[in-house]
């Protein structure tokens, strides 16, 4: 089985490009396996650590315990906030599973596999593994010949703010090493299930969708041929895999960006957010007096006693004050009149793990921190084109904008079978699917649609 993911293709992109013709040789392939695209759904927050994460691991958040990119210490010593990786995650990646039943996995360059496990094949870290390739790869002896090649998890993306050229070059050059480098495993390594992961359509997606949209006569251009450039690309994979099922995802959809909300802004202007001054994103000093704050994207939390350093929200306290915060919520309106959010969730309506009898609270004198500290108390989900963001620096505007013109969606991700009609639905659904096939038994939230 080959699996090849473009981070954040919508369906309905998908598919009008590949009606338009700028993807001709995936035209092909899909028309000749007589199946379609379906629609699938992402998670909550529909961000890549915390989507990918539950590909790999067919759970809901819930269970593998990764929230977002960024997470703060709770109940410890440690202040601020830190960069999630793979070591933070619960449950074990499909890939493991497979290499655990005798199989040889290979997955390059999926967000959120750094540090890479110890599995019979290979796996690369993607998004989120920390500059240059040290400890990025599994076996180790890759490492030498990714920094030979000039492999990069990611292009420099702060070159937007600079040249945007300069960027687009090395967003292309960034990609095409990485599918150059997975063609050399796909050829010379032994493997039963192979994946390839393209970030590089989410990158252009952030930062030259309103181009796009806005029909920019030159940056239009330049965003639909690197869809062409991809699609040649990934040809040679259909080509040397005629033997291969293959599946083809994204993880999210994706829209222009209306405004971007800092929803730690608008708690701070309600008085339920107090900083101290010197306050950064990743040094937040919020006061006691402090009853919410929120971490990317769109995670509320109560400042609650016993959980979060410096609480003082009580137990008893805490529904009434979570219940104040979520109806305040659902009455925003953008600048422009129109509501912000579909809806804001408590935490036990989007994560559960009913595998376990753990208490959703951390009570004021434990000590032992479960997944379920780290969830948010709120979860907000946003109208397309609302951006969520989370300052923890004076000064921030409730509403504004950025260099960042296309957003995540929760709805309007694809998913392709090669050899079977899939069934709409989750990110959650792709592993118990592969696993099924491969005669595996396993117990995941997804279930099981191709």
């Amino acid at each position: 089985m080959v699996v090849i993911s473009l981070d954040g293709v919508p369906l309905t992109v998908l598919k009008s490009f590949l009606e338009r013709g700028l993807m001709p040789k995936l035209k092909k392939v899909i028309a000749e396996s007589g199946f379609d695209p379906v629609e699938i759904k992402s998670v909550h927050p529909c961000e890549s650590a915390t989507a990918w994460t539950s590909y790999m691991t067919g759970n809901n958040p819930g269970k593998h315990n990764i929230y977002g990119f960024v997470d703060r210490h709770v109940a410890s010593e440690k202040k601020g906030m830190y960069i999630v990786n793979s070591s933070y995650r619960d449950g074990d990646s499909l890939w493991k599973i497979l290499s655990d039943n005798d199989l040889r996995p290979v997955a390059i360059n999926v967000p959120l596999n750094f540090p890479p496990e110890n599995v019979n094949g290979v796996v690369v870290g993607g998004f989120l593994s920390p500059p240059g390739n040290k400890g990025i790869v599994h076996p180790p002896h890759y490492e030498g010949y990714l920094n030979e090649v000039g492999y990069k998890p990611d292009p420099d993306n702060s070159l937007v703010k600079k040249d945007l050229h300069a960027w687009y070059e090395d967003l292309v050059k960034t990609e095409s090493v990485r599918i150059d480098f997975s063609k050399k495993i796909f050829q010379e390594e032994k493997w039963d299930f192979f994946h390839l992961h393209v970030m590089g359509t989410d990158r252009l997606h952030h930062f030259l969708w309103e181009k796009w949209e806005d029909d920019d006569p030159f940056w239009r251009k330049k965003f639909e041929d690197f869809y062409s450039e991809i699609d040649s690309q990934i040809a040679w994979f259909f080509e040397k895999g005629k033997d291969c099922t293959f599946v083809m995802l994204s993880d999210h959809g994706f829209c222009g960006t209306r405004y971007e909300l800092d929803l730690n802004a608008w708690l701070i202007e309600r008085s339920l957010l107090k900083l101290e001054e010197g306050s950064s994103s990743f040094s937040p000093l919020m006061l006691p007096e402090t009853k919410a704050f929120s971490l990317l994207p769109g995670r509320i939390y109560l400042n609650l006693k016993g959980r979060e350093n410096f609480g003082t929200v009580s137990k008893k306290d805490y529904e009434s004050i979570r219940e104040k915060v979520r109806l305040d919520l659902l009455q925003i309106n953008d600048p422009s009149g129109k509501k912000v959010f579909r809806d804001v969730y408590n935490r036990e309506d989007v994560y559960f793990d009913d595998f376990s009898n753990e208490d959703f609270f951390l009570s004021e004198d434990k000590k032992d921190v479960t997944k379920y500290d780290l969830a948010p108390d709120l979860i907000c989900f946003p109208e397309d084109g609302i951006d969520l963001k989370a300052s923890f620096e004076s000064g921030s505007e409730v509403f504004s904008h950025s260099l960042i013109t296309g957003m995540h969606t929760f709805d309007n991700a694809f998913l392709w079978v090669s050899d079977k009609q899939a069934e709409e639905g989750s990110i959650l659904d792709i592993a118990p699917s592969v696993l099924k096939r491969m005669k595996i038994k396993f117990r995941m939230d997804g279930k099981v649609i191709f």
